[in-house]
């Protein structure tokens, strides 16, 4: 009689959470949450059935303030509860390396995409357990984004860098426009050889819009399906979320097949560029897998690349108008090295140690997300004397972990000059046997490293180079 009503009015989010609600207490009659006799790591007390969620639901409100507050409260790892699912908060740069990277046989994986994920992104290596569909993508990334490749894309992000710092003249305050619209550019140039000339495009307005959407729905603990996960055993009529995720992946895909099919004809025509989805599309000949693993492969470039540069450029710009000091020795070595009659080139570089420092320190000073991609437990196994259950969440708290005194002194400044010397790129930092002597944490741990980091940092230090 229940499912007929519901049916009957039509599923909308409220009713399918109360459905969902009575179905989860029903269920967790006959279900146990965290074993008590087990030593787990210190943590906030969870509440019968619902685990942390009061706490969660506070510290979201506020990261800044009550991430730092659960490290000086429970120390370098931190156990909370999502119902009955573990997730152990990683707090310390020694912790993250030891359970991350050390013990990656184990902890290599992702949890589970809520079944949202599954339909909007369906093929995309961040959420893509350990197995081998990641070793897949990691092959596919390791041959498009080398070295080699980012060398050869350079000249898209030269080009963006002086057509943004003409629109700075002009409107300065239109910042955050202006280095979304570089970013994309840039992005869209190395991957489909595509310059975005405007934000406002019909096209870019519809991509922008899905963005939004999935971003925002695909964080961990955003839809109700995350704290009541029974909720997706319901028949999909009843489950509205999948609706809404297929509308998105349509729309993703059909503004991404549009760039692919003009890059397609340039191919056939003899006249394609130099970007990475000529590469990908040769891969997709050589192994004969669908459009749809291709708009993947594409797609995660994409989001990657354009968020994370977008974000790192407004902090630069509001860090150096917090830091005149720091802003006034950048310059002055610009202007020492470049002089007055010409723009910096990539050939400057290497006499530029102390811009190149302010970049490491931009990077550990600024995380882009307060939390690292959440990585999974595939067994259980002991660490420090608590166990850590199969299936535990792992979230490397990035915040945290780039102002770990052990690593970093007086880390709440923003000190560019703790860098100088270190001339490591920060493909080869982040893999560096010490892991101590990391610049940042960016660009994640162990076996899901962030296979694009030699392309990753290079828009941003041409913007700042040029600005």
């Amino acid at each position: 009689m229940l499912l007929t009503n519901f049916q009957s009015h039509g599923a909308t989010y409220e009713q399918a959470t109360l459905l969902g609600v009575v179905l989860c207490l029903l269920t967790a009659l006959v279900r146990y949450l965290p074993t008590q006799s087990v030593k787990y790591a210190p943590g906030p007390k969870p509440l019968p059935l619902l685990g942390n969620i009061i706490y969660f639901s506070k510290m979201l409100k506020n990261l800044p303030v009550e991430v730092p507050l659960m490290a000086k409260r429970f120390g370098g790892t931190c156990m909370m509860w999502m119902g009955s699912k573990p997730i152990l908060m990683i707090h310390s740069l020694e912790d993250a390396h030891e359970l991350l990277s050390k013990r990656g046989a184990l902890t290599a994986s992702r949890p589970r995409k809520n079944i949202f994920t599954e339909h909007v992104w369906p093929k995309i290596l961040p959420f893509s357990p350990a197995g081998e569909e990641m070793r897949f993508f990691r092959r596919i990334y390791t041959d498009i984004l080398g070295v080699k490749q980012s060398l050869q894309v350079r000249k898209y992000q030269n080009y963006e860098s002086i057509i943004s710092l003409a629109a700075f003249c002009e409107t300065p305050d239109d910042y955050e426009s202006h280095t979304s619209r570089f970013s994309t550019s840039v992005i869209f140039s190395a991957v489909y050889g595509a310059r975005v000339s405007r934000l406002t495009h019909p096209i870019m307005v519809e991509l922008q819009d899905v963005w939004t959407e999935i971003l925002r729905n695909v964080q961990p603990g955003r839809l109700i399906i995350d704290w009541l996960p029974f909720l997706e055993k319901l028949p999909l009529r009843f489950q509205p979320w999948v609706k809404r995720a297929d509308s998105l992946h349509a729309r993703d895909c059909a503004v991404h097949m549009a760039f692919l099919n003009l890059l397609r004809k340039q191919i056939e025509a003899g006249i394609e560029p130099v970007c990475f989805g000529v590469n990908a599309i040769a891969h997709q000949k050589q192994e004969g897998f669908d459009d749809d693993l291709l708009l993947g492969i594409l797609t995660a470039i994409i989001v990657a690349g354009s968020e994370s540069t977008a974000s790192m450029m407004q902090s630069f710009i509001k860090i150096m108008a917090m830091n005149p000091e720091t802003q006034q020795k950048a310059q002055q070595e610009l202007d020492r090295v470049v002089g007055p009659s010409r723009l910096p080139t990539w050939e400057d570089q290497p006499n530029l140690p102390y811009t190149r420092a302010l970049i490491k320190e931009l990077h550990r000073y600024s995380p882009i997300l307060t939390f690292s991609f959440p990585h999974l437990s595939t067994d259980e196994f002991v660490y420090q004397g608590y166990t850590i259950p199969k299936d535990t969440l792992l979230l490397p708290c990035a915040d945290n972990l780039t102002r770990d005194r052990t690593r970093y002194d007086d880390a709440k400044a923003f000190q560019p000059e703790r860098f100088l010397g270190d001339d490591l790129e920060a493909h080869l930092s982040a893999r560096q046997n010490d892991f101590r002597k990391r610049d940042h944490v960016n660009y994640g741990f162990g076996r899901r490293m962030c296979p694009g980091m030699p392309l990753f940092p290079t828009p941003l230090l041409s913007f700042i180079l040029s600005s």
